[in-house]
């Protein structure tokens, strides 16, 4: 089993920008972090978006924003 661990409050992550990461988000992804009010929420979401794009792509061998993202509700 593998634990990856993350933090949220960094200003990067894996070398990408967590302040500013909106081009490498889908829709979905942008939609739903303009929906959160309080900034440390957004930072915390953009973050977590951030890292699962680049843990993803790392093992794929995809760049982060062309790791494509299914969410199921």
């Amino acid at each position: 089993m593998t634990v990856w661990a993350l933090d949220t409050t960094s200003d990067a992550v894996g070398g990408y920008s967590a302040a500013q990461p909106l081009p490498m988000l889908d829709a979905a992804e942008r939609e739903r972090a303009g929906q959160l009010l309080r900034a440390g929420d957004r930072r915390r979401y953009l973050a977590s978006s951030v890292g699962l794009r680049v843990l993803i792509g790392g093992y794929l061998g995809l760049a982060p924003a062309d790791v494509v993202l299914v969410r199921e509700t």
